[in-house]
């Protein structure tokens, strides 16, 4: 009986082992956001984060205007879709404590934190009162909200 065991457990992880080092390669590779007005939009993103516009898409049968960004290794696909429903209108304001369920933020790290605040500042997107550290870290974020309110944070690099 202890061997039957001892050979189950063997095959299980010589079963396991295969797997794990298939699935060692998961990365973040891009976000998809919905918005409500595409130009708008990816002005915004464009002119804050920096972003570039790859290519666009439209199915006016659809109701569907789509863009693809990119800035270094991170993709961004805007969404316009007539179709999509704004949980703010359906329910109304939630207070600052109440959440969606879903994707709450999308955050970035940067090296030159100082240099972000300021290309923020001049843009009315952030003052320094919204800046916080983390106490384990000691590196400082921001959270700002694009046009439609969805949440972008922005952490400093700590070496």
């Amino acid at each position: 009986m202890p061997y039957r065991i001892i050979l189950t457990g063997c095959l299980t992880v010589g079963f396991l082992l295969p797997l794990q080092s298939q699935t060692e390669d998961l990365r973040a590779s891009f976000a998809a956001i919905i918005v409500n007005e595409m130009d708008s939009s990816l002005q915004w993103y464009k002119e804050i984060l920096k972003f570039q516009e790859v290519d666009r898409t439209e199915n006016p049968d659809f109701g569907l205007v789509q863009v693809n960004l990119i800035r270094g290794g991170m993709r961004m696909e805007l969404i316009e879709i007539q179709s999509a429903i704004n949980p703010y209108e359906i329910v109304g304001d939630t207070g600052k404590r109440k959440r969606f369920t879903g994707i709450f933020k999308v955050g970035f790290s940067v090296k030159n934190f100082d240099s972000w605040v300021e290309h923020l500042n001049s843009n009315e997107m952030v003052v320094n009162d919204d800046i916080v550290s983390d106490p384990l870290t000691g590196g400082r974020m921001v959270v700002i909200r694009d046009p439609d309110g969805n949440r972008i944070q922005l952490f400093e690099e700590v070496e």
